[in-house]
């Protein structure tokens, strides 16, 4: 498979992946999951420590006030 043979299977595949988005708005939708996927390259070494962290977390807020200090059973 030559280099043009895959720019044309990753343009078929970005045609078939925008489904109603039109061409012009492939920046709004495109930016923001290679943000995600960056993001998630990134903190892929710390995830198990943050998936332990979280077993305990049972309501949206706990987190928040456990990491900021301002529970009362906060280590």
């Amino acid at each position: 498979m030559g280099f043009q043979d895959k720019v044309a299977f990753v343009w078929k595949v970005a045609d078939k992946l925008r489904g109603s988005f039109k061409q012009h708005e492939d920046g709004s939708v495109m930016l923001p999951l290679l943000v995600l996927r960056r993001m998630d390259a990134v903190l892929a070494p710390t995830k198990p420590a943050v998936v332990e962290a979280a077993t305990g977390m049972s309501v949206i807020g706990e987190g928040q006030a456990r990491c900021q200090g301002r529970c009362d059973d906060c280590a």
